[in-house]
């Protein structure tokens, strides 16, 4: 699933095999984007079995304003248990901050940051790996 445009938006995508819902971002989000994200990821993550691997690529997502920000909020606050290890891919370091922040005012404490979504699909392989997967 797509919202936004070529500007402003991102897509969200479960992979069933692999158990992974994708989340790629991008652009300053207006109130109409901001608004969506954090329903349609969990609308997206319903058909993941429990413990599925959340992954935000963020590489072309800047330091966001408050309607983004606080759409972030919105979603480290309703993730459940059901959600397995969260990684966010976030070479921006002001972005990078931001998210920290987010996650830690949220205590949303399975996020993980790295600078490339293949270090972080890695690191969910090792995951699986660790418990027995």
């Amino acid at each position: 699933m797509r919202r936004g445009n070529d500007e402003e938006g991102f897509t969200v995508e479960l992979d069933p095999q692999t158990n992974v819902v994708l989340v790629s971002a991008w652009g300053f989000w207006g109130t109409d984007v901001a608004a969506a994200f954090p329903q349609d990821v969990l609308d997206e993550s319903a058909a993941a079995r429990p413990g599925f691997g959340l992954v935000f690529d963020c590489t072309r997502l800047p330091p966001q304003r408050a309607e983004g920000q606080e759409a972030w909020s919105r979603l480290a606050r309703v993730l459940d248990s059901e959600v397995g290890p969260v990684c966010a891919v976030v070479p921006n370091a002001v972005t990078k901050l931001q998210l920290i922040r987010i996650s830690k005012t949220n205590e949303a404490h399975k996020w993980s940051f790295f600078s490339t979504v293949a270090a972080a699909m890695l690191s969910l392989e090792h995951e699986d790996e660790d418990e027995g997967g």
